[in-house]
C-alpha cells in the first residue's frame, strides 16, 4: 500500500499571490438623481459616471438592502462577458433618489481572448505546485487586479485533500503564471434547552422556543421552507459511521453529516446529553450540539434581519434553494502511522460552497450545495456549545455574503500584506460581542484550551480574545489573522461604547457597522479605507454628531497610518510569514518573485516591516528568534534574509516582473536565529523587511536588544539625549559583557512592558 502524506501546509493554505491594495472613490451627484428603474440606470447611465469608457463593461446589481431608509444597491461587473472578480460599486438611494455612488471599479483595456487553454492554465500550476501530470480540476475565465493594472485569468480549483483545504489559484492565462491564491474556508413542541451564550458565562440552561422550525421537515432541525422553496437555517451533526470518499485511489475516511435531533421522536428539542461536553471531556456523539448551533444561529440570523438586513436570503450565501448548514461534532481526518483516520478538529471555521466539499465531504447529504459553518468536537472543547464561536463564524458568513472580502494576501509596496484576513477575523468578532454585548469572546472555549490555546485573562476570567483590547494598526500586526484583526473589534468596541455613553443603542451601531459593511466597494480595502468608510457611515447615521469621535478613536488605533511597519522594540510571542513551498507536497503561499543576480528567486516578505529609532549611545541592534515550521518542526523552518533602508520603508514595486525591491543593505544569520545590524546612526530610523527563503512558519519569541558597540566613549549627554540615565544595556556592551540577551531586551529602558498574552506558542483558535 503506497503512503499518502498529509501536509499541514496544504490544509492550512490561506493566502494570496500579487494584487495591488486599492482605493476607492466617492462620488456624490451636485443634485440627487432621479431613478425609476435602478436596473436601466445601472445599464445606461453608471459607466459614464464612474468614467467606465468602453460598452464592454456591463454592470448588474448583485443584492440590495435597506437600512435606516437608505437602499444600498451593490453592482459587480462584467468586461466582454468576464467576470471581474472583487471590484463593485455601490449606490446609495433615498427616496427614489441617487445621493452617493462608491465606486471600486476601474477603467482599464485588455484582451479578453487567452493564449491558454484552461487545461494548460492548471497543468502548468499543478505540475509546479503540486507534481500531478493529471489532476482533477474546476475553473473559469475571469479578471482580476494585479499590481496597477488587470490580468486575465483562470481561476482554478483543484481537488481538495481536508474539508479545510479550500484553496483556489488564479492563474494567468496568457502565460501559465501564479497570480493570486485563495481560500473558501474562513476559519463554524420546538422547544430547547440551550446555554443562552456558553455554559460558563451563562451556566443556567433555559427553555426556549426554537425560531422559524418547520413542520415540513420531518421532526428534524430545519426552518421552514418559504415560498421559493428556500429555508434559511438547517443544524446537523457529523457521526463515525465508517464512511470513506475516494481521493486519487486513497480511501479517506469522513465523518457521516445527517440530522439526528428530532422533535417527533423526541417530543421536543430538549436533548441534555451535555455532561461530558460541560466537563471538557470528548464526545463525539451527544446530540445537544445540534441543537445550540441552531439556536445560535437562528438568534444572530433573525437579530441582523430585523436591522434591516432583510434580503439577506438573497446573497450569495444562499443559491436556489440552500440553506446556511451547521454541522457539529465535526472531526478532522489525520494521518495516525499508516493510515488516516477521524481525529477530533480544535476548531471551527466557515466554509463557501464549493462542488470538492458536496462530493468529497458532505456526501449525499440533503443539503450539500450549501455553505457551512462546521464546528470541530475539539480535544479541550466542544466549539458548538460556545455561542461566541458560532456568532463569529456566521459573521465571516455575512461579510462573504454582502461585501465578498478576499480571504487572501497581496502584495504590495511594503512587501507582502494580509490585513483583509485581519480584518475580517476582526469583523466576525464584532459580530459575536453585538449579539452578547460582552467583552469577554468564548469563554467556554477559552476555558477549555486555556492559556496554550491563545486564551487571555479579562477581570479573573479566561476569553479567546477581548474587545477591551489596545492594539493599533500595523504596531501590534504580526500576520497571524485573528490578532492582526484586534484593533478592529478593540475600535469597534470603543465606538459601541461611546454611542452608549451619548445615548445611542446598540441596534444604532449596528446599523452603523451593517450600513459601512454594504458600502464596501471592493473585497480588498485595508484599514485606512474600511476606517474611512465607518467614519462616512456615522455621519449618515443618527449619530452624526459623533462623527469626529468616531475618526479619532480610528485615528488613535493608527488606522490612517500608510506604513505597514511596528516598532522593533514593541513585544510579540512570534511573527507568521507566509514561505516557499517543495513543488511536491506543499504549495508556496504569500511568495513574490526577484531577480538576484539574473536569477529569478521566489522570496515571501514578512507581512509587517519593522523599525527602529536609534536613540545616543547605540549603534548597533541584534535580532534573535526561533523559527519554526507551520506544524512546529525546525527541520522546515523559516530561512530569513533582513533587508535595510535607511529612513524611509524597504519599498516593493510587485506590478513588474520580477518584482524589484529598494533597500540599502541585506542581512543574513550565520546561525538561522540572530541577525545583527551593525553601524547604525543616532537620531535615525531604520526600517527592516525580513524575507523568508525557506518554508512558510513562525519566527517564534523574537527579541530585539539596543547596544554600543563602538570602541570610542559615547559622549553623550543624557539630559540632551532625554533619559535620565545611559542604557544599561549600552554600558554592558561598552564593559564587553558579551552579547547574551535576555527575556527582558526587547524592551526599552524607557517603556513600560507589556502584559504577555501568553506563554508557549499557541495556535489562535476560530
Amino acid at each position: 500500500m503506497k503512503k499518502l502524506v498529509i501536509s499541514l501546509a496544504l490544509v492550512f493554505a490561506v493566502f494570496a499571490l500579487f494584487g495591488a491594495k486599492p482605493e476607492f472613490e466617492v462620488i456624490k451627484p451636485a443634485k440627487p438623481i432621479t431613478v425609476k428603474n435602478m436596473s436601466a440606470f445601472v445599464e445606461h447611465k453608471l459607466p459614464a459616471l464612474i468614467s467606465l469608457k468602453s460598452p464592454l463593461f456591463k454592470g448588474t446589481i448583485q443584492n440590495s438592502n435597506t437600512i435606516s431608509g437608505t437602499a444600498i444597491h451593490r453592482v459587480s461587473w462584467v468586461y466582454n462577458g468576464i467576470p471581474v472578480v472583487g471590484r463593485y460599486t455601490v449606490i446609495k438611494e433615498k427616496d427614489g433618489k441617487v445621493v452617493d455612488i462608491i465606486n471600486g471599479m476601474d477603467n482599464f483595456s485588455i484582451d479578453t481572448k487567452p493564449a491558454l487553454s484552461a487545461e494548460q492554465a492548471a497543468l502548468a500550476l499543478a505540475g509546479k505546485q503540486f507534481d500531478k501530470k493529471n489532476p482533477d480540476f474546476i475553473s473559469n475565465l475571469v479578471i482580476i487586479s494585479n499590481g496597477d493594472g488587470y490580468r486575465l485569468a483562470y481561476r482554478v480549483r483543484f481537488r481538495p485533500m481536508s474539508p479545510v483545504d479550500g484553496r483556489f489559484f488564479y492563474v494567468d492565462a496568457n502565460n501559465g503564471r501564479v497570480l493570486r491564491t485563495g481560500n473558501l474556508v474562513k476559519f463554524a413542541s420546538n422547544k430547547a434547552k440551550v446555554f443562552d451564550e456558553n455554559p460558563v458565562s451563562t451556566p443556567d440552561p433555559i427553555e426556549v422556543d426554537l425560531l422559524w422550525v418547520g413542520d415540513d421537515a420531518e421532526g428534524k432541525l430545519s426552518a421552514a421552507a418559504d415560498e421559493k422553496g428556500l429555508r434559511k437555517v438547517i443544524s446537523a451533526n457529523c457521526p463515525d459511521e465508517g464512511e470513506t470518499f475516494d481521493y486519487y485511489g486513497y480511501q479517506i475516511p469522513r465523518c457521516t453529516i445527517r440530522q439526528i435531533a428530532n422533535k417527533e421522536e423526541n417530543e421536543s428539542f430538549i436533548y441534555e446529553d451535555w455532561t461530558n461536553g460541560l466537563n471538557y471531556k470528548l464526545d463525539t456523539d451527544d446530540i445537544y450540539p445540534e441543537i445550540a448551533l441552531y439556536y445560535h444561529i437562528t438568534k444572530i440570523y433573525d437579530y441582523l434581519a430585523n436591522l434591516g438586513l432583510e434580503e439577506y436570503t438573497e446573497l450569495p450565501n444562499h443559491k436556489g434553494t440552500n440553506p446556511i448548514m451547521g454541522i457539529a461534532n465535526f472531526q478532522m481526518m489525520a494521518q495516525s502511522g499508516r493510515s488516516i483516520k477521524l481525529q477530533p478538529m480544535d476548531n471551527a471555521f466557515f466554509s463557501k460552497y464549493d462542488p470538492y466539499f458536496a462530493e468529497m465531504f458532505y456526501g449525499d447529504f440533503e443539503y450539500n450545495e450549501s455553505d457551512a459553518l462546521v464546528f470541530g468536537q475539539g480535544t479541550k472543547a466542544d466549539f458548538s456549545y460556545d455561542g461566541d464561536v458560532v456568532y463569529h463564524e456566521f459573521g465571516h458568513g455575512v461579510v462573504d455574503g454582502i461585501a465578498q472580502f478576499a480571504y487572501e494576501g497581496w502584495p504590495d509596496k511594503y512587501g507582502f500584506s494580509n490585513e483583509i484576513m485581519g480584518m475580517n477575523e476582526g469583523m466576525a468578532d464584532v459580530f459575536s460581542f453585538i449579539i452578547t454585548e460582552d467583552p469577554c469572546l468564548a469563554e467556554y472555549v477559552a476555558k477549555g484550551t486555556g492559556q496554550m490555546g491563545g486564551a487571555v485573562n479579562l477581570d479573573g476570567k479566561l476569553c479567546l480574545r477581548t474587545t477591551t483590547n489596545p492594539n493599533r494598526v500595523n504596531e501590534d500586526f504580526n500576520g497571524e489573522s485573528h490578532n492582526d484583526g484586534l484593533p478592529l473589534v478593540g475600535a469597534h468596541w470603543e465606538i459601541y461604547q461611546k454611542m452608549l455613553e451619548k445615548g445611542f443603542t446598540k441596534d444604532d451601531f449596528a446599523r452603523i457597522f451593517l450600513t459601512a459593511l454594504l458600502s464596501v466597494p471592493n473585497s480588498e480595502i485595508g484599514y485606512k479605507e474600511w476606517g474611512k468608510l465607518m467614519v462616512k457611515a456615522t455621519g449618515e447615521s443618527v449619530a452624526a454628531d459623533l462623527k469626529n469621535d468616531v475618526e479619532q478613536i480610528l485615528t488613535d488605533r493608527n488606522y490612517f497610518e500608510e506604513i505597514r511597519a511596528r516598532d522593533v522594540m514593541n513585544p510579540t510571542d512570534y511573527f507568521y510569514m507566509g514561505g516557499v513551498g517543495d513543488g511536491r507536497y506543499t504549495a508556496s503561499t504569500n511568495t513574490i518573485e526577484i531577480d538576484e543576480d539574473d536569477i529569478i528567486t521566489e522570496v515571501s516578505p514578512m507581512y509587517v516591516q519593522l523599525y527602529f529609532d536609534v536613540p545616543e549611545c547605540i549603534d548597533t541592534l541584534t535580532i534573535t528568534g526561533i523559527p519554526y515550521g507551520e506544524s512546529g518542526d525546525q527541520r522546515y523552518a523559516p530561512e530569513l534574509t533582513a533587508f535595510v533602508r535607511e529612513g524611509e520603508p524597504v519599498l516593493w514595486k510587485v506590478n513588474d516582473y520580477p518584482a524589484t525591491v529598494k533597500y540599502d543593505r541585506s542581512v543574513e544569520s550565520e546561525d538561522g536565529s540572530t541577525w545583527i545590524f551593525p553601524n547604525l546612526e543616532s537620531g535615525k530610523r531604520y526600517y527592516i523587511s525580513f524575507v523568508n527563503r525557506g518554508p512558510a512558519g513562525l519566527l517564534y519569541n523574537p527579541k530585539a536588544k539596543a547596544s554600543w558597540k563602538s570602541e570610542t566613549e559615547c559622549g553623550a549627554d543624557p539630559e540632551e539625549s532625554g533619559d535620565e540615565e545611559p542604557a544599561t544595556d549600552a554600558d554592558e556592551e561598552i564593559s564587553g559583557d558579551g552579547d547574551e540577551i535576555s527575556d527582558d531586551d526587547i524592551y526599552r529602558d524607557d517603556e513600560p512592558k507589556k502584559e504577555k498574552k501568553s506563554s508557549g506558542c499557541s495556535m489562535t483558535l476560530f
